[in-house]
């Protein structure tokens, strides 16, 4: 597999120069932003209490119900086939789950697996 400054030399200039140049130096929208920025907030949260308190798997099987609660099965199995059919990787799996949902889908998330769960755990003294 070629790496990426190989395929970049294989471009005329005047592609890089005028096309793709260009649009590396655009300001990106203020949504997007936010949206990265959060979701590496969200995904340290959710990570940290999934690998402590449960396991990847059950991150996994969590978000796959919330999907078929917030957006239906379709959606999800779109998913499924556009990013899965490669790989068995659980971490890969949700990441991707993740990715595809705003930021106040993940909010949700975090609400629903995780504040929640937390809330019912018995306090000990």
């Amino acid at each position: 597999m070629k790496s990426l400054t190989s395929l970049f030399h294989m471009l005329p200039q005047d592609i890089i120069i005028n096309h793709i140049a260009p649009y590396t130096y655009r300001t990106k929208p203020e949504n997007l932003l936010l949206d990265i920025r959060s979701f590496n907030n969200d995904y340290q949260l959710i990570e940290d209490y999934y690998l402590t308190m449960l396991n990847k798997r059950i991150l996994l099987h969590d978000l796959i119900l919330y999907y078929k609660k917030r957006f239906g099965v379709n959606r999800l199995r779109y998913i499924y086939i556009q990013n899965f059919h490669r790989t068995t990787n659980v971490d890969t799996k949700n990441r991707v789950l993740l990715t595809k949902m705003t930021p106040l889908d993940r909010c949700l998330f975090i609400n629903d697996y995780i504040l929640i769960d937390e809330e019912s755990l018995p306090i000990t003294p």
